[in-house]
């Protein structure tokens, strides 16, 4: 197996290894968070994803459909003032493994 993480224009490096990449499991961090309604705010969230061999540390980040909450591709949370939801769900989403993804929980209240 073989696959491009990144690349320098300075450094090169190669790495072989003969263990496919297996991921086992993608964390965010908080995992709860609260924000009040009348305010919005933002919040910024972070994913570790493990598993064995070289395995991308890179994922996808989602929130629950609403118009008034955004989250962008660095986990950076903005939910807008007047949001009428109670709880918004942030996923990150495995780049390796799109089956695999982690949850957290936002209390809007």
């Amino acid at each position: 197996h073989w696959e491009t993480l990144s690349y320098s224009p300075f450094k090169n490096a190669i790495a072989f290894t003969t263990q496919a990449p297996t991921v086992t499991g993608v964390t965010v961090t908080p995992g709860t968070a609260s924000l009040t309604k009348a305010a919005g705010g933002t919040i910024q969230f972070a994913a570790t994803v493990e598993g064995t061999g070289i395995i991308s540390p890179d994922v996808t980040w989602s929130v629950t459909t609403d118009p008034n909450a955004s989250i962008d591709a660095n986990g950076l949370l903005t939910v807008k003032a007047g949001i009428a939801v109670d709880t918004l769900t942030v996923t990150a989403t495995s780049k390796t493994a799109p089956t695999k993804t982690g949850t957290a929980t936002v209390s809007l209240t």
